[in-house]
């Protein structure tokens, strides 16, 4: 998986759980259980580019993201993508319809 693609899944777990919970702080080791597929370098690597990025706060030490929380730009971030995502995808419907 893709840098780039694995941070927008990160982002759109953390949102997601935080619309059904209410929860903004995530550790590494609860994300690491979501995604024990993925090496823990490159999970690390993807929570400092979302930091990067201004999506999320990291309390580090020893370059390992411990904890994460979710700013607001973040989900702001994820539903513009969704609302994008399901206007992309009408539109085709749409096309499809008329040919």
């Amino acid at each position: 998986m893709k840098l780039i693609s694995l941070s927008e899944k990160l982002l759109k777990y953390m949102v997601t759980e935080y619309k059904k919970t209410g929860k903004e702080v995530f550790t590494f080791e609860k994300i690491q259980n979501e995604l024990p597929e993925i090496e823990e370098h490159f999970l690390n690597k993807s929570l400092f580019k979302l930091k990067s990025d201004g999506l999320i706060k990291i309390f580090e030490a020893d370059n390992i993201a411990y904890t994460s929380t979710l700013l607001p730009q973040a989900i702001i971030h994820v539903e513009e993508n969704t609302l994008l995502k399901k206007g992309y995808t009408a539109i085709k419907e749409i096309k499809s319809l008329l040919v």
